[in-house]
Formats: structure tokens, sequence, C-alpha cells
């Protein structure tokens, strides 16, 4: 019985953590998981322990509904994505459309001027 009951306990908050976490890559989403999972478990048994209200069958009850509740956030918050691209009706008049990219590139930051007299050329003279 011990064997399904530490199951139940460390799997139970780690997978509701995983949900949660879904914009994460797969390893850094295991990491956290496991380790918001542990912070469920190591919090509710000092709570519980504080508050003079231990016992395994509460200890239990606890996890599984915080991890409930860990899990039922994770059907409500949806990570917002990006609109979608212009569809073909939307191209200009001459057909040719210019490709959509999200991030800026080297080319599109503005260029600092160049001064034709500069005042630090005494720095480079021998």
């Amino acid at each position: 019985m011990s064997l399904p009951l530490a199951l139940l306990l460390f799997a139970a908050p780690a997978a509701a953590w995983w949900l949660l976490l879904s914009g994460l890559d797969p390893l850094g989403r295991a990491v956290v998981a496991s380790a918001g999972g542990f912070a469920v478990i190591a919090g509710t048994a000092q709570v519980m322990v504080m508050a003079d209200a231990w016992s395994p069958f509460r200890g239990v009850l606890a996890v599984v509904l915080l991890s409930a509740v860990l899990a039922a956030l994770s059907r409500v918050h949806r990570p917002s994505r990006p609109p979608d691209a212009p569809r073909e009706a939307s191209a200009p008049p001459g057909g040719h459309q210019a490709p959509m990219t999200s991030a800026a590139s080297v080319h599109d930051l503005p260029r600092p001027r160049r001064r034709e007299d500069d005042d630090e050329d005494w720095l480079f003279k021998e």
C-alpha cells in the first residue's frame, strides 16, 4: 500500500504542474513540475503540522485536492497565441506579399549616423 500511496503523493501534484506549464520545453517542464510537486507536498505537510491538524488521511486528501485545483487551473488558463497570418485574399493589388516575421532583424534597426569630423582621431594618432 505504501508504493501506490507514494506514487499518488508525488505523481499527482507533479502531473498537475505539468499540465499547468504548457509553454515550457519538456525538460524545463519536468524540472519545474517535479519541484512544484515537492513544494505542494512539503507545503501541505508544514501547514498541517503548524495547524496541529496532521493525519495521514487528511494529508493525502489535501494533496489530492490541491492537485485537482492546479489541474483545473490548467484547463482555465490557456496561453495566448499570436493572431493568424493574413490570408491570400488580403494580398495587395500587385499580388506580391512581403513575408511576415515576428522578430526584428538587424536590417530593421536604425543605423547610427557617421560623423564626418571625428573628434576622437587624436586617440589613434602616434
